[in-house]
């Protein structure tokens, strides 16, 4: 029994009308996480909210859990709640500018589940946790590694052996690689629920407790350039289905990018060349890897120093 625990939901009108870049299916996880899955043990952490699609779907299925459960603001829902450019496309009605609160909107999106939520605004990685422990990890955020980092050292201590739920959205993806290093470096602490989550996330239940280094010291302290990229090279090999294996791919490339400069990543690129003739659903995810080597200066590299070749 796979999917279909999930996927035979039907989701309300207040949940499938807010904006998102999330998929169907991944509305429907969140609401099968929040009806069936958890049992009020812990907290409930929707980390990057956006504009309220993965608040309104966790709190759809916390109403309809039929545990007698404590359900008042269970779902703690972070977010810059900031207009930026990556807004265009989901917001409409009138024109926003770069900085406005995006808080009351998200307010409005959630306000039939308003009960079960609380939304915490400002710099996610300026927050810190009081140590209840949490049983729904859902992370819409780390677009850096540094990023990913933060949330590793804040909320992955209070994860629940045998209880808690990691999701990670943007898991296939062309950005976040250090997702799958991380991951696949830990994965005696995790079994997997789902592998891919239509579009882009993949779940896993925590089964045990990470080592202490995982949450102290991160691995390009470590490991080597060549060490990340053999845990990044396994995780992908999961993947053999294009256009998943080509947007993997150029996460690939975009590691190399950053670890070993542009030539490195130009070379990885290639890889990419027979998947995009196979399916256009790679090509803006090409693009995007291509724009970046193309405009890639050392110089300015948020990641200059961080890697240990």
């Amino acid at each position: 029994m796979g999917k279909e625990r999930w996927t035979r939901y039907g989701l309300e009108p207040a949940v499938l009308r807010v904006p998102a870049m999330l998929g169907l299916e991944e509305r429907q996880f969140l609401y099968y996480l929040g009806r069936d899955v958890y049992r009020g043990e812990g907290e409930m952490m929707d980390v990057g909210a956006f504009l309220g699609a993965s608040a309104s779907a966790l709190a759809a299925g916390l109403r309809d859990n039929p545990r007698p459960i404590e359900r008042r603001q269970r779902i703690h829902s972070y977010d810059f709640f900031t207009y930026g450019d990556y807004y265009a496309g989901y917001v409409s009605g009138r024109v926003w500018q770069t900085g406005e609160d995006t808080l009351p909107l998200y307010r409005q999106h959630v306000e039939p589940f308003a009960e079960l939520i609380e939304p915490i605004k400002g710099d996610i990685c300026a927050q810190r946790w009081d140590g209840r422990p949490i049983e729904i990890l859902f992370v819409d955020f780390t677009q850096t590694w540094h990023q990913h980092e933060f949330v590793v050292r804040t909320f992955y201590p209070h994860l629940i052996p045998g209880r808690s739920v990691l999701v990670h959205q943007d898991f296939i993806f062309t950005v976040c690689y250090w997702l799958h290093i991380f991951m696949e470096h830990y994965r005696d602490c995790f079994a997997s629920i789902d592998p891919h989550v239509w579009n882009s996330s993949a779940a896993w239940t925590v089964v045990r407790p990470l080592p202490t280094d995982a949450m102290t010291h991160p691995l390009p302290s470590r490991l080597r350039v060549a060490e990340l990229l053999e845990l990044l090279d396994r995780s992908i090999e999961r993947y053999p289905t294009q256009p998943w294996r080509g947007v993997l791919d150029c996460a690939r490339a975009r590691f190399l990018l950053h670890a070993l400069g542009r030539d490195a990543a130009l070379d990885a690129a290639t890889r990419v060349e027979q998947g995009r003739a196979e399916t256009s659903l790679l090509d803006p995810h090409y693009t995007a890897l291509m724009d970046e080597i193309r405009g890639w200066s050392p110089d300015r590299s948020p990641y200059e120093g961080f890697f240990r070749v």
